[in-house]
């Protein structure tokens, strides 16, 4: 456990060192640190080989590490699974998984791949849903990917899902109203106008 969350700590220093300002930025240490994290959360997980928390903090560290390394995803997606297998009823499994087919899918050119990888992502993210029918986060997943489908209809019912269970998350409430701008349908421009308005009511300096 230890190990375990050593790595954790240091993935959290690669990501502090990695958002400062590219003049105070040391890409040396978010290297460092980023490995530190790999070799400590392998250490736990071997440890502890049928742990679901060395498994999940292992799969966050990879996962982390994308923007570092190109075999970084894989691995996480390889861990989120056998997070699953050892948790089968916890639908962030499902969600995790479904995030890095969506983010897979979103690095490939418009055709078959790409299409097959975002029907992959909608299934986990209704596995989820299944698992938790109140999950917010899962409902604003879907309705992302059902975008990117051009199902814009779907993606408006799953984006006011998602609005109906946690009202006050301004990010649901601003992808809605795009989604709604985006189909332009009659009364659509008009709804999203709405939004967006109520939005800047509640923070009147979001820039988008």
């Amino acid at each position: 456990r230890y190990f375990t969350r050593l790595g954790q700590e240091y993935i959290a220093l690669a990501n502090v060192e990695a958002a400062k300002g590219e003049k105070d930025r040391d890409v040396n240490t978010v290297a460092t640190y980023v490995r530190q994290a790999v070799l400590s959360g392998e250490q736990g997980r071997r440890l502890m080989p049928n742990d679901v928390m060395a498994a999940e903090s292992l799969a966050l560290i990879y996962e982390n590490s994308a923007v570092y390394a190109s075999d970084a995803l894989p691995k996480a997606e390889e861990l989120y699974g056998r997070a699953h297998e050892l948790e089968p009823r916890n639908p962030l499994f499902y969600l995790k998984l479904g995030q890095i087919k969506r983010v897979n899918g979103d690095a490939k050119p418009e055709g078959a791949e790409r299409t097959a990888l975002f029907n992959e992502a909608r299934d986990f993210y209704q596995k989820a849903i299944d698992e938790k029918s109140n999950l917010a986060i899962a409902h604003y997943n879907l309705a992302v990917i059902e975008a990117r489908l051009k199902e814009t209809d779907k993606a408006i019912d799953s984006a006011t899902q998602a609005l109906n269970i946690d009202q006050q998350n301004l990010n649901y409430r601003y992808n809605l109203g795009v989604l709604y701008q985006l189909r332009a349908k009659d009364g659509d421009e008009k709804k999203a106008e709405d939004i967006f308005m109520n939005i800047l009511s509640a923070k009147d300096n979001l820039i988008d």
